[in-house]
């Protein structure tokens, strides 16, 4: 038998990356460590030393999955009137589903400080965040707690409190939309 995929009409969508000179600075950095030790020791190794070869063929390719992988995250959101599906792209493959019968209570804070992707952090739970100064705090129904940032926070609160059917406390207008760092 075919498994059919679930089809929602999401009523709200949303793809955090991080900032294009955040990830350029990256590359630069990874790069600069990876060259960092030849610059120290010098050049004056043969080209045919196994030491050479072998850091090329294993930290040049390692290098570029972390590149590649730090260069392409991003944090996909998705509400429908049922879930909220949360993703942190390429590090989880498939969604973490949130049904919205299992949400308890709802509320709006502020970030961790200077946390960004996906963290289990004493107080917030699981936080998922990579743009927005606030986000959503969730708890379920079994005690979890799971705390969602946001660059369109007021977007993204209208979507939840619909699909909640309540209203979500702590949002004021000075915080309506948060994409700062």
């Amino acid at each position: 038998l075919m498994r059919q995929e679930k089809y929602y009409d999401w009523i709200f969508e949303e793809e955090q990356r991080l900032p294009e000179n955040w990830r350029w600075i990256f590359v630069v950095f990874i790069l600069a460590i990876s060259i960092l030790p030849w610059l120290i020791t010098g050049f004056d190794h043969r080209p045919d030393e196994p030491g050479i070869l072998k850091a090329l063929f294993f930290v040049l390719p390692l290098d570029l999955i972390v590149i590649l992988a730090f260069y392409y995250t991003n944090l996909q959101l998705k509400v429908s009137v049922q879930e909220l599906s949360v993703r942190l792209f390429p590090f989880q493959w498939k969604s973490r589903i949130i049904r919205m019968e299992d949400v308890r209570e709802a509320s709006i804070r502020r970030s961790p400080w200077m946390q960004y992707g996906l963290h289990w952090i004493p107080g917030f739970g699981w936080a998922y965040r990579i743009r927005g100064v606030y986000g959503i705090q969730l708890m379920t129904k079994n005690g979890r707690r799971i705390f969602v940032s946001s660059g369109n926070l007021s977007a993204f609160t209208t979507a939840m409190e619909k699909a909640l059917g309540r209203k979500i406390a702590g949002m004021s207008p000075g915080i309506a939309n948060t994409d700062r760092f």
